[in-house]
């Protein structure tokens, strides 16, 4: 349960740049891993929980991939219509 002091440490990804948020995500995902590496004796219940989220974060890594490429790709057209207004 979170209480209301931790709530200051919960980054806000309200805007948040998309590598930022990739970032934020891929230290989660390897803290997740360490504990799995560190702890062999988890309850298996609670390893299945710990490998769960670890592939919702790759799911979700996956996707931020995807969302940053099409914005790469969305610059690139805006710049080429851009460049052919101003000839």
């Amino acid at each position: 349960m979170i209480s209301l002091k931790n709530l200051s440490t919960i980054p806000k990804i309200e805007n948040m740049p998309l590598r930022q948020l990739r970032s934020l995500y891929e230290k989660r995902k390897m803290n997740l891993v360490e504990l799995l590496e560190k702890n062999p004796k988890l309850d298996p219940a609670r390893q299945h929980q710990i490998y769960g989220a670890i592939c919702e974060i790759d799911i979700l890594l996956k996707t931020i991939d995807h969302l940053r490429q099409q914005e790469i790709e969305e610059n690139i057209k805006l710049d080429a219509k851009s460049k052919g207004e101003f000839k």
